[in-house]
C-alpha cells in the first residue's frame, strides 16, 4: 500500500513539475495547489523540475538562465535604492529592499517567481516609471492578507522572469521577518549580498 502511495506521489509531483516546466504556472507550489496535491510533495517536484529543466537546457544552460535572474533581481534593486537616494529628502521611509525565498540562497528553480520586499513606505505606484527604465512589462497591482496585515504589490517581468515587489511598511513588517503568510524561515538578502553570490554564481 505505502509503494502504491509512493507511486502515486512520485507522479503527482512529475506533473505538477510539468506544468511549471512548460510554463503553464509560475511555480511548484501553484503547480501543486491546481492538481489538489499535498504540500509535503514541493522537495519531490523540485527535484523533478530541476531534472526537467537540465534536459531542455543542460546544465550550463540552467546555470546561466539562474544568473540572469540574479543580475535582473539586483538591477531592480538598485534601481529602487537609486531612486530612495535621490528622494531621500522627501516623507517616505526606506529601510532598504532584499531578495526573499530560495532565490536569495542561489539554488532555485530559474523559472520561478523571484520575491522582493521594499522595506519603506513609498506607494508603489512611484516605483512603477523606474522599472520602466528596466523594460519591465505586464505590471499589475495586487494585495493579499499576511501575518501583517494587508500588503500590495507589484508583479511584473523582465526578460520573460517573474518578479513579485511586495511592500512592507516598516511598522507594519519587520525587517527580519519571515515568510509572510505562514511564518516558516525564509532567507533573504540584501544588494552587498546578492552581488557576493552573483560573483560565487559567475562561471
Amino acid at each position: 500500500m505505502a509503494a502504491a502511495r509512493d507511486l502515486d506521489d512520485d507522479a503527482l509531483a512529475r506533473r505538477a513539475a510539468r506544468l511549471v516546466a512548460d510554463g503553464d504556472l509560475p511555480d511548484i507550489g501553484a503547480a501543486l495547489r491546481r492538481l489538489n496535491a499535498a504540500p509535503r510533495l514541493e522537495g519531490l517536484a523540485r527535484r523533478h523540475l530541476a531534472a526537467m529543466m537540465e534536459s531542455m537546457l543542460g546544465r550550463d544552460g540552467v546555470a546561466a538562465r539562474r544568473l540572469a535572474r540574479l543580475e535582473d533581481a539586483l538591477a531592480v534593486m538598485e534601481t529602487i535604492e537609486d531612486l530612495e537616494e535621490r528622494l531621500a529628502d522627501d516623507r517616505w521611509i526606506h529601510r532598504g529592499v532584499v531578495l526573499a525565498g530560495r532565490v536569495a540562497t542561489g539554488a532555485f528553480d530559474p523559472e520561478a517567481v523571484v520575491h522582493l520586499r521594499q522595506h519603506g513606505d513609498r506607494p508603489l505606484e512611484q516605483l512603477e516609471p523606474e522599472l520602466g527604465l528596466l523594460e519591465a512589462v505586464e505590471v499589475v497591482h495586487r494585495s493579499g492578507r499576511s501575518r501583517f496585515g494587508v500588503l500590495s504589490s507589484l508583479e511584473f517581468e523582465i526578460d520573460g522572469g517573474r518578479f513579485r515587489l511586495r511592500r512592507c511598511p516598516p511598522d507594519q513588517v519587520p525587517l527580519d521577518a519571515d515568510d509572510l503568510f505562514d511564518g516558516g524561515p525564509v532567507a533573504t538578502i540584501g544588494v552587498p549580498g546578492l552581488r557576493r553570490l552573483i560573483e560565487r554564481s559567475r562561471p
